[in-house]
Formats: C-alpha cells, sequence, structure tokens
C-alpha cells in the first residue's frame, strides 16, 4: 500500500478528518504502537510499510515494550497528534484496521498478540480479512 492510499484510508476511517489531521494520528498511532510492542515486532512491521511510515516505528525500537492499558495508549495518541480522546480513539482503530489492509496477516496477527483483549475488542466489530 502507498503512503498517500495508507493515510486516504485513515482519514476516511476516522471519519473524514482531513488528510493532515490523519497523518498527524496516523504517526501518532505507529509511535505509541512502538512503545507497545517488542522493537523487533515494530521492525518487522515497519518493513511492510512505506517508507515514510517507518520512521515513528522504528525510532524506539531498542527501549523494552511498555505495557499499557488501551486507555492510556489513546490518551497519548491524543497528545502526540493533538486531537481529542474521541478523535484519538477513532484514529488508532482506523489506524490500526489500515495496518490490517497493508501487511501480512501473519505480521498483523503477531502485533496483535502482543496487545491486550481491549485493543482485540476495538477492532471486533471489522470483519476479519
Amino acid at each position: 500500500m502507498r503512503y498517500v492510499d495508507f493515510i486516504q484510508k485513515v482519514a476516511e476511517r476516522s471519519g473524514g478528518v482531513s488528510l493532515g489531521k490523519a497523518e498527524a494520528i496516523t504517526t501518532a498511532t505507529l509511535r505509541t504502537l512502538a512503545e507497545r510492542i517488542v522493537g523487533g515486532e515494530a521492525r518487522d512491521l515497519a518493513a511492510q510499510l512505506p517508507k515514510d511510515l517507518q520512521e515513528p516505528l522504528t525510532s524506539g525500537v531498542d527501549q523494552p515494550a511498555e505495557r499499557m492499558a488501551l486507555e492510556e495508549f489513546v490518551h497519548r495518541v491524543a497528545a502526540r497528534g493533538e486531537v481529542n480522546f474521541t478523535l484519538a480513539r477513532q484514529g488508532t482503530r482506523a489506524v490500526l484496521e489500515t495496518l490490517r489492509d497493508a501487511v501480512s496477516e501473519g505480521e498483523f496477527d503477531g502485533v496483535l498478540a502482543q496487545l491486550s483483549q481491549e485493543y482485540h475488542e476495538l477492532l471486533r466489530p471489522v470483519a476479519s480479512r
């Protein structure tokens, strides 16, 4: 998936936000996800994404994975993306949905395996691949 297509999908899935807002939400979500999963998984995920989406995932990969509840995750996305909590939650879901479309099923499953059930429930209403 090309970078522009990824951002357009996030914009649509976030309720029709601007492309600039979708970029901010995407970067914030990927950076926060990189803090949440182990470095090797973040690198593997980044390798399947367009170059412009790789940096947020790989900039802190040498740090240990940080456990955080979904609410804390969304608060970090909101702060980084400079959006309110509701939009950050919609955006987090949109980014995860778009990641599912952009990377191999095995890679996405590897990421999901590191996330608690509440993250899975965020995605549950969406039909699986």
